[in-house]
């Protein structure tokens, strides 16, 4: 049988956040949150520390951890749009600046690899998916700019948007591995593929994140 899953509320532990999954200190930056919690700390405290809509904040670890998570009716009914809208914005600053400059760094390392196997479709693959990227983050900061715009056809875009970017990152990675690596490039073929993988896991978990932010936003309209 499987175990039945235990979300995270403002009661819990930070330690206890970080030990369940790591990776939500992934979302920390957003917040504006940094380590060092001790064993007390809670999620209600880190909220009270750092001015933040508890709602939000926990919603957003809990969606990031949990496939099935989902805020009650009462919730949904005080979700916090605004505060939510700023999330997303720090997230994409974050994607089409920070993230694009470590992609770009990273893919330079096996560009010369890849111009010695003549593998032109991965130069494409690649130039297309940051092309992606940065349309989509146009795109949003746009359409959040002006709070009226954001109905069901924002939404279907920005979600097929998200559809799309995900598509070509799995096409850059399917190309890659395909490719025979000369030997003196296994090393940062394997460091590129790593990162590519993790970003992926990455993206796909934000964009659940965003989805479920735009459905409560249509929900309060």
């Amino acid at each position: 049988m499987t175990e039945k899953a235990v979300y995270y509320t403002v009661d819990t532990k930070m330690v206890d956040v970080l030990k369940s999954d790591f990776h939500v200190v992934l979302l920390f930056k957003f917040f504006g949150v940094k380590l060092g919690f001790g064993n007390t700390e809670t999620m209600g405290d880190i909220c009270d520390k750092y001015h933040l809509n508890p709602l939000l904040f926990v919603f957003v670890c809990n969606t990031y951890r949990f496939d099935d998570y989902r805020l009650s009716p009462r919730e949904v009914e005080k979700f916090p749009v605004d505060d939510a809208m700023a999330y997303i914005l720090k997230v994409h600053e974050h994607y089409a600046r920070e993230t694009k400059s470590d992609i770009k760094r990273e893919f330079s390392e096996v560009k010369p690899m890849v111009d010695l196997m003549h593998r032109n479709e991965i130069v494409d693959l690649f130039n297309g998916f940051l092309n992606l990227v940065e349309e989509h983050t146009l795109y949003v900061e746009r359409v959040f700019s002006l709070y009226e715009e954001i109905d069901a056809h924002a939404v279907k875009i920005m979600a097929a948007q998200q559809r799309e970017i995900d598509y070509q990152l799995e096409m850059l990675i399917d190309s890659i591995c395909r490719s025979a690596i000369p030997f003196e490039y296994a090393d940062k073929y394997n460091h590129f593929l790593y990162f590519i993988a993790l970003l992926k896991g990455r993206f796909r978990k934000h964009h659940k994140v965003k989805e479920q932010i735009f459905a409560k936003m249509l929900n309060g309209m």
